[in-house]
């Protein structure tokens, strides 16, 4: 199994814009492989004292921009680069501009455990 984890830092006061595309979006259900998607919004600022507070500036994110997580778990490393050459994908991807100005960073990990 491979998880993919797409993180975005939106520009300050386009999250709103982000957040309507992916709700717009008709999901990643049909597309053979995919075992799961979702969608995640970090708070900006944690409670004080809470371990998370400014971790994205600390890894290198953009500092005082949300973060957002997209979480997508695969049969294989090969179903999820058969999705990335798919027309689905190109079709998902064709609107970019709910995410101009954004930073991302992709990452994937193998599940090496699972209980």
């Amino acid at each position: 199994m491979l998880i993919v984890i797409n993180r975005i830092w939106p520009e300050p006061g386009s999250e709103q814009r982000l957040e309507e595309a992916f709700s717009r979006s008709p999901g990643m259900k049909d597309v053979p492989g995919c075992l799961g998607f979702e969608f995640w919004r970090r708070e900006a600022t944690g409670p004080a004292g809470h371990p998370g507070a400014g971790a994205a500036d600390a890894a290198g994110g953009a500092g005082g921009r949300s973060e957002y997580l997209v979480v997508t778990r695969w049969e294989s490393r090969e179903a999820f680069e058969a999705w990335r050459r798919s027309a689905h994908f190109q079709h998902a991807h064709r609107d970019t501009g709910a995410s101009a100005g954004a930073r991302s960073e992709l990452a994937v990990y193998e599940v090496l455990r699972r209980v």
